[in-house]
C-alpha cells in the first residue's frame, strides 16, 4: 500500500504541477485574449472614426456639389437672360432698319414711278413733236413745190 500512497503522492504532484501550468497558460492566454480585446476595440474605434469622417466628408462633399450645382445654374440663367435680352435687342433693331429700309425701297419705287411717267409723257410729246416736224416738212416741200409750180 505504500506504494499506492506513494503513486497517489506522485499523481497529486504531477496534477497539482499540471494544474499549476494549466492556470498559468489559462493566465496568459486570458492576458494575451485582453490584449486582443482592447487592440480590437481600438480598431474598432478607429474604424467608427473613419466611418464618421468619411460620412462627413460625404456630407461636405455633397453640400459642396450642389453649391457648384446652383452656382452655375444660376449663371446659366444669368448668360440665358442676358443672351435673350441681347437677341430681343438685336431683333427690334433689325426690324426698324427693315422698316427704314422698306420705307427707302418705297421711296425708290415712287422717285422710278414718278420719272417712269416724266419719261412716257416726254416720248409721248417727242412722238408728237416728230409727227409734226414730218407734216411741217411735208407742207415745207409741197409748198415749195407749189412755188416751182407758179414761178
Amino acid at each position: 500500500m505504500d506504494w499506492e500512497k506513494g503513486m497517489e503522492k506522485l499523481r497529486d504532484m504531477i496534477v497539482g504541477e499540471m494544474r499549476q501550468e494549466f492556470k498559468e497558460f489559462k493566465s496568459a492566454v486570458t492576458g494575451e485574449l485582453s490584449g486582443y480585446r482592447i487592440a480590437l476595440e481600438s480598431l474598432s474605434a478607429r474604424m467608427t472614426n473613419m466611418e464618421n469622417e468619411l460620412r462627413a466628408t460625404r456630407t461636405d462633399l455633397t453640400s459642396r456639389i450642389e453649391n457648384v450645382r446652383t452656382e452655375i445654374s444660376d449663371k446659366i440663367d444669368a448668360v440665358r437672360s442676358e443672351l435673350k435680352a441681347e437677341i430681343d435687342t438685336t431683333r427690334t433693331e433689325l426690324k426698324a432698319e427693315i422698316r427704314e429700309n422698306t420705307r427707302r425701297i418705297d421711296t425708290c419705287n415712287n422717285r422710278i414711278d414718278a420719272l417712269q411717267f416724266e419719261f412716257i409723257q416726254v416720248r409721248e410729246r417727242l412722238d408728237k413733236a416728230i409727227s409734226q416736224k414730218v407734216l411741217v416738212e411735208d407742207l415745207a416741200v409741197r409748198v415749195t413745190s407749189l412755188e416751182a409750180k407758179a414761178a
